[in-house]
């Protein structure tokens, strides 16, 4: 993250795979399928990102 901002990233493995993301979401909200982009802003906030693998 720039300046001031910061992430709190979970990555959950609840089916012990080697690959793939069953899941993805950025402050709650469910993030596309495909290769995950977290988009970086200099907002100040924390932001969350979680992953579940699958």
């Amino acid at each position: 993250m720039e300046d001031g901002a910061s992430a709190e990233i979970s990555v959950e493995n609840p089916h012990c795979v080697s690959r793939g993301v069953a899941y993805a979401a950025l402050d709650g909200k469910t993030l596309p399928d495909g290769p995950i982009r977290v988009p970086l802003t200099d907002d100040g906030a924390t932001h969350r990102v979680r992953v579940i693998l699958g």
